[in-house]
């Protein structure tokens, strides 16, 4: 049993980051063709509040 759990976290481990992948560059795709905006970094929006950069 513990030797499942293990098996699934490992591979838990090396798909998401290829999931992870696959939906960045598919939003990507979608940016460039213009399907939808690319969204701006909330950080740069929250430090841009008051008027200072």
């Amino acid at each position: 049993m513990m030797a499942f759990v293990i098996g699934l976290f490992i591979g838990f481990l090396i798909i998401s980051p290829v999931i992870a992948l696959v939906v960045a560059v598919g939003r990507l795709s979608q940016a460039r063709e213009g399907a939808i905006a690319p969204r701006p970094v909330p950080r740069l929006r929250v430090v841009g509040l008051d008027g200072t950069y």
